[in-house]
């Protein structure tokens, strides 16, 4: 089975090893500049400062992934990897996401006076959009390029926000050794807005005939083709970002950040599996749907390979934690040495998880993945309550917590596959 599964691939052009080393140098530098932005923000402002920052930073991955709703996998689960034309590529997809976000402004608007924002704080709303427009031009260049196998141009996209922002901090704090927190952020806001106009440069034209031509019966149209899967994608989003987002709420800002950055020096580990998503997914949709022997064939190799990798990573992180503490943080973030061991175990049910999801995607089980993971947020919030109201728990359990739901949306995942999808007889 396993000689089957490489032989299949080594026939196919567009699967040769540059694709990973590309990709994967992509992964790493991005996950570098992150973990380096916030290895400096976290050592040069305060620790509710911080914990801001990477609240909204949670916050606006929730409302991209609203904005998107669905549309990326999509486009890959109904053209696989094929090299289509871009006309009928941005027929309605790009349009729909515009509209989307024109929402989620006139949303933000609401809130802001609702609950009275001060005018200062108004730099961190600029910041927070700024953070969506980057993310929903990242996620739709990604996918042409994933849909043209142009993994080169895509490696390129993928880190050049991280790698823009990151190098814009050295400048700043190199320039200004005391700079103010909201100047800070107005600095990072202005930096997003160029990505954007970076990422748009050659669209001008296009968002233009968007926003002159709004079809809301075009709009309902794309909504009923992604909603299964803008639901599930965006609880899947919810579920991944709330800790961090409720973390500030339950216990203190303060403990956010602590939380937070014991979280990306975790996510950073992650990035091989982020690698095998981006180079295989394209793979997975054009051929899994075929037939269910050949979509166990691959998914079975896949689950042992990054179960293996993500085993090894695991204790990677287990092992380099209190290096990793020691080097790179101040002595208030001490705490976090014993999350990011805890984090070790999260690490290795979500390489388990990220070799399965893709499957409830290609055979349009996306209503049930996203049952699967409300079940899942729900979990998580009735702990954040009983941690708000009685102050049951600690840090340490929340990241027991996200622990034990992870392998539980394996199993569950799994156990629904082995009688759908897998089923062989």
């Amino acid at each position: 089975m396993t000689n089957y599964f490489f032989n299949y691939f080594k026939k196919n052009s567009y699967f040769h090893i540059s694709k990973f080393i590309f990709l994967l140098a992509a992964h790493i530098v991005a996950g570098a500049s992150l973990v380096l932005i916030n290895i400096f923000l976290a050592n040069n402002i305060s620790q509710t400062e911080f914990g801001i920052f990477v609240w909204i930073y949670a916050a606006s991955m929730v409302f991209s992934q609203i904005a998107i709703f669905g549309s990326g996998t999509y486009y890959l689960n109904k053209n696989g990897q094929s090299y289509i034309n871009t006309p009928r590529f941005f027929n309605s997809g790009p349009s729909f996401i515009i509209i989307n976000f024109i929402f989620i402004c006139i949303f933000l608007s609401f809130c802001s006076t609702l609950f009275h924002i001060h005018a200062n704080q108004h730099i961190f709303l600029v910041f927070f959009i700024s953070l969506i427009l980057v993310q929903i031009c990242q996620e739709i260049h990604i996918l042409r390029c994933q849909l043209k196998n142009l993994y080169k141009i895509q490696s390129l996209i993928f880190l050049t926000p991280h790698g823009l922002r990151f190098t814009g901090l050295i400048i700043a704090l190199s320039f200004f050794q005391n700079v103010a927190f909201t100047s800070l952020i107005l600095f990072l806001a202005i930096i997003n807005f160029l990505i954007f106009f970076l990422f748009t440069f050659k669209w001008r034209v296009l968002i233009a005939s968007f926003l002159h031509s709004i079809n809301f019966k075009k709009y309902f149209q794309h909504f009923k083709n992604v909603n299964k899967r803008g639901i599930a994608e965006a609880s899947f989003m919810l579920y991944t970002q709330l800790p961090v987002i409720l973390v500030a709420y339950v216990f203190s800002i303060e403990e956010s950040g602590i939380f937070a950055i014991s979280l990306t020096f975790a996510t950073i580990f992650l990035l091989p599996s982020a690698v095998f998503t981006k180079a295989f997914s394209p793979i997975l949709f054009e051929e899994a749907n075929k037939t269910k022997k050949l979509h166990f064939r691959i998914v079975v190799n896949f689950l042992y390979a990054l179960g293996s990798l993500g085993c090894f990573m695991g204790l990677c992180l287990y092992f380099l934690s209190e290096f990793i503490v020691a080097q790179f943080l101040d002595e208030s973030f001490a705490s976090s040495t014993e999350l990011i061991k805890i984090l070790s175990v999260y690490i290795f049910a979500r390489y388990l998880n990220t070799a399965i999801s893709y499957s409830m995607y290609t055979h349009t089980f996306s209503s049930v993945h996203a049952k699967i993971l409300v079940v899942a947020i729900s979990l998580q919030l009735i702990f954040y309550y009983f941690a708000a109201h009685f102050s049951l728990f600690n840090l340490n359990q929340v990241a027991w917590m996200m622990c034990v739901i992870e392998f539980l949306i394996f199993i569950i995942t799994l156990g629904f596959l082995k009688s759908t999808a897998f089923k062989l007889t």
